[in-house]
């Protein structure tokens, strides 16, 4: 429900409200529930949402757009799977400007996008999408060291 409520901002165009009501029903519809420890300390609220599995939804450009808009706002996602969701050129373009810019996109440490769309234009956007797997890779490492984990690349 947190996922999905992080969408939920008002929206002026109808359509586009319209739009972000149904990517929050298929957001609370594929992610489920999350359970709760049994015991927790008095007012420590609902864990973060740091992994997002939404292959296969058929999101299209529309949903691709919300979610990057999304993770404008939300900086605890790491790890986001939009494969198979039919997003084209303008989806990717969405999610790559959120990748891109440091201030925003540092926290996401995978994106998986393969069977989209934009397959079939893979080459005018490769460089693009080289781009922004060198950056996610390095976001990986930052993150892995900020928990303490050691890449292979670090030793």
């Amino acid at each position: 429900d947190a996922a999905a409520d992080m969408l939920l901002v008002t929206h002026e165009d109808e359509d586009d409200q319209e739009k972000a009501n149904e990517i929050a029903a298929i957001l609370r519809q594929t992610i489920g529930s999350v359970k709760m420890p049994k015991y927790r300390k008095k007012g420590a609220g609902i864990p973060r949402i740091e992994n997002v599995v939404l292959y296969k939804n058929r999101i299209g450009d529309s949903g691709a757009e919300a979610f990057a808009e999304a993770l404008r706002i939300n900086k605890n996602i790491q790890t986001i799977h939009l494969s198979h969701n039919m997003i084209t050129i303008t989806g990717f373009k969405a999610l790559f400007a959120v990748v891109k810019s440091q201030k925003i996109g540092g926290h996401i440490e995978q994106l998986w996008l393969d069977g989209n769309s934009f397959d079939e234009d893979s080459k005018r956007i490769r460089p693009y999408y080289e781009q922004m797997r060198r950056i996610l890779d390095k976001n990986e490492r930052r993150g892995l060291r900020k928990r303490g984990v050691m890449h292979f690349d670090d030793l």
